[in-house]
């Protein structure tokens, strides 16, 4: 899928192992897609060995109104 790279790419981007890449998923939310049995994650959410900042206020409020919306459902 154009615009994202694979767990292992984002780690090494991160200066981490994918394994931690996984566990830190939880804490700090990344925006990735699963294809398969393959999670890829969106290459602009990186810069300069970071994760670009604002993105867990963004990732939060985004989650906020995708649980407004399927509790309207």
């Amino acid at each position: 899928m154009a615009g994202t790279i694979s767990a292992s790419k984002a780690a090494a981007l991160l200066h981490i192992s994918p394994s931690h890449l996984s566990h830190r998923s939880t804490s700090t939310p990344l925006f990735s897609v699963k294809i398969g049995r393959a999670r890829r994650y969106f290459r602009r959410q990186f810069a300069d060995g970071q994760v670009l900042p604002g993105l867990a206020t963004l990732a939060a409020r985004l989650t906020g109104a995708y649980i407004r919306w399927t509790q309207r459902q």
